[in-house]
């Protein structure tokens, strides 16, 4: 067989230790096999993708007794598959169905698909080929594919995973690192966190200097492959400008009009669809979040009025050259919600703001996020917004304040305790 290489891989891949497995992801993708839909994984580079499509491999052998002849996998960036073409590819999987594929479902993986021209057609011909004898799974770097495009490239249903990075429960896994309740350590921990952030590479790295290089370099590699690159974008020092003062003013409520008049001072010809093109180039690389703010039931959605988030609290201190840790805190507070499968959103009313609302199915908090409440202004301005809004929902305040109390029905919640705190995943 010419690509018996491929194949003897998966049997010797499962026999091992695999990792951290990341059962929030896991849990959610076996689930949706039983729906014939196509399984995409995405998000920025560097969080495990490959590691949970081979953990669900693993897991569909182990726990679901399938078959290892039913599985098929191939990881395209494999360097013994180079410049891999559309034919090749079809020669692969014909081999694959004659010396391995009996009966039955095939569950076929494909990671890195986006690395071979007119995939998509090999893939929806595998679909309705085989109609509810096949699930089939890939993932993609965001260079390539994007969101955005899913929908034209895939005619077939599918259902997209969004994969986040390392939780601060990963982060103390990899440590290896387990905490009391009462263990004082998981404060300095967590400064260490959302300091460098959440990437499996660099949780692992312990000398500080060696992480920010990492770091930057890991900045630098996706703001050319992923925008620069595939955009053509010619304007890279404006683009650079742009994403400092986006990363700088993180957690703000921007417009198109402010980011414009702040960047003339230094781009005099600059116009507003430039500044919107590249927003959009950013957005759709997940390197930014864009959270729209909304108003009460008496005013319109506000329009290109918005909150931008970055994708992980390193790539912020990186580009804003500060620790804001206010600006830090909600940062990882929006990541968090959204690792947690939440929808979240801003509110907005004419004298205060809700940081975030966030719902999943029918739990819906209201949540503000503050370093701390000592000062008396502070702690009146986050209980008054809660208070105002309304809003019969559940109501907390975090916080890094070392307390835990309720006051008229609003939880102030210690920000470590509370993701800590199995209840809330």
């Amino acid at each position: 067989m010419k690509y018996k290489f491929l194949f003897e891989y998966i049997h010797k891949w499962f026999r091992v230790n695999n990792g951290y497995i990341r059962n929030d992801y896991i849990t959610k993708i076996i689930l949706s096999i039983w729906s014939n839909t196509i399984k995409v994984l995405s998000w920025v580079r560097r969080v495990w993708k490959s590691y949970i499509l081979k953990q669900t491999i693993d897991h569909l052998i182990k726990e679901k007794n399938i078959n290892i002849n039913n599985i098929f996998y191939i990881h395209l960036e494999d360097e013994r598959l180079n410049n891999i073409s559309i034919n090749q590819l079809r020669e692969i999987w014909e081999e694959y169905k004659s010396y391995y594929y009996k009966s039955w479902v095939i569950y076929a993986f494909f990671d890195e698909i986006q690395n071979i021209s007119s995939w998509e057609k090999f893939i929806r011909n595998l679909q309705e080929t085989f109609e509810d004898n096949i699930q089939i799974f890939i993932t993609w770097s965001n260079s390539n594919l994007l969101s955005s495009e899913l929908s034209t490239v895939l005619t077939w249903r599918y259902i997209k995973f969004e994969i986040y990075p390392f939780s601060f429960s990963d982060y103390l896994w990899l440590k290896n690192i387990v905490l009391s309740e009462f263990d004082s350590r998981k404060y300095e921990l967590f400064e260490d966190y959302i300091k460098y952030g959440s990437l499996p590479e660099v949780i692992k790295i312990n000398d500080n200097e060696i992480k920010t290089n990492y770091l930057k370099s890991l900045t630098e590699s996706i703001i050319f492959k992923d925008i620069v690159q595939r955009y053509n974008i010619k304007k890279t020092q404006f683009l650079e400008s742009l994403l400092i003062y986006i990363y700088k003013t993180t957690c703000s409520n921007l417009s198109i009009n402010s980011i414009v008049k702040y960047l003339k001072q230094e781009y005099k010809t600059l116009d507003y669809e430039t500044v919107n093109s590249y927003i959009d180039n950013i957005t759709n690389t997940f390197l930014i979040n864009n959270l729209p703010s909304i108003a009460d039931k008496t005013k319109h959605i506000l329009k290109w009025k918005n909150k931008f988030y970055a994708i992980d609290t390193w790539i912020r201190n990186i580009y804003s050259n500060n620790f804001d840790i206010e600006k830090i805190l909600e940062t990882f507070v929006f990541i968090e919600l959204k690792r947690q499968w939440y929808e979240v959103q801003n509110i907005e009313w004419d004298n205060f703001e809700i940081d975030f609302i966030a719902k999943k199915d029918n739990d819906i908090k209201l949540i503000q996020v503050s370093y701390t409440l000592t000062s008396q202004s502070t702690f009146e301005r986050e209980i008054n917004a809660l208070k105002k809004s309304n809003l019969s929902y559940e109501k907390i305040i975090l916080t890094m304040d070392k307390i835990n109390n309720n006051i008229d029905w609003i939880k102030i919640i210690n920000i470590v305790d509370f993701i800590l705190n199995e209840n809330f995943k």
